[in-house]
């Protein structure tokens, strides 16, 4: 059982102490994290359009903070795990893989190094928010 709220781990019962890594994530609260991070994500993408017509650069920096939003969102859902900072990296790394494919079918390239730049701090921002949320309560 969980310490907080006996709420059981991702199989029904806490990972054994030698287990593996990934015995550790709470999957169900991973599928919510992922799947609310692309949400956000994708809100913010679908509107960037729009906040470049009064800047461009106020654009960038509204993408920026939409994707760290998308990713404390992530982090947030996942709060509750047994393993918050794991459980929200990979939901927060989850939630950006989902767009990657719809940023390859608008632009017709993919830019690695801001894609591989994005995920590492998707991983680093999911996981932070998880912890220190966790934390707090």
């Amino acid at each position: 059982m969980s310490q907080r709220g006996g709420r059981p781990g991702a199989a029904g019962r806490r990972p054994e102490p030698g287990g593996s890594w990934i015995d550790r994530i709470d999957w169900p609260l991973v599928a919510k994290g992922t799947w609310s991070a692309f949400f956000v994500l994708v809100l913010v993408w679908l509107t960037g359009p729009l906040v470049a017509t009064i800047h461009p650069k106020a654009a960038l920096v509204y993408l920026i903070v939409g994707a760290g939003a998308a990713f404390v969102v992530a982090g947030w859902r996942c709060a509750e795990a047994d393993s918050p900072g794991l459980t929200g990296a990979v939901a927060a790394f989850l939630g950006y893989t989902l767009i990657i494919p719809l940023f390859y079918m608008a632009q017709r390239m993919i830019d690695v190094p801001t894609t591989v730049g994005t995920a590492v701090a998707a991983l680093i921002v999911g996981g932070l928010a998880a912890t220190l949320l966790a934390r707090r309560s």
